[in-house]
């Protein structure tokens, strides 16, 4: 499913937004190769690397506490939201952030 939303990424010239938080967490799951190879997937053209306020990082730990989800969900609805992005995810953490952020699974979105 996530090859053919990165196809129509690619096709419509939109951009997948990743950060260093996206990289941390997966780095926790994926070897540094593996990582690399999932990057490869997208043309750089395609990549757009945002970063982290520390006032982003001060409303996800607001977040995070209030609404009892994890710091790391908080902070990608938080920079979805101010990079004017959709979260793509099947996580539902992220019904809690839907005033945040509006979040699709990938198979919507193809």
């Amino acid at each position: 499913m996530g090859f053919w939303l990165i196809k129509k990424i690619i096709k419509e010239n939109d951009y997948v937004i990743y950060s260093d938080a996206v990289l941390e967490e997966l780095q926790k799951y994926y070897s540094a190769e593996d990582v690399k190879n999932i990057f490869s997937l997208v043309p750089e053209q395609n990549l757009l690397k945002v970063t982290t306020s520390a006032t982003q990082l001060r409303e996800a730990d607001f977040l995070a506490k209030r609404l009892e989800i994890p710091r790391k969900d908080a902070l990608h609805a938080i920079l979805a939201r101010d990079n004017e992005a959709i979260m793509v995810s099947r996580d539902h953490h992220y019904d809690a952030l839907a005033r945040i952020v509006e979040t699709r699974k990938p198979e919507d979105l193809i």
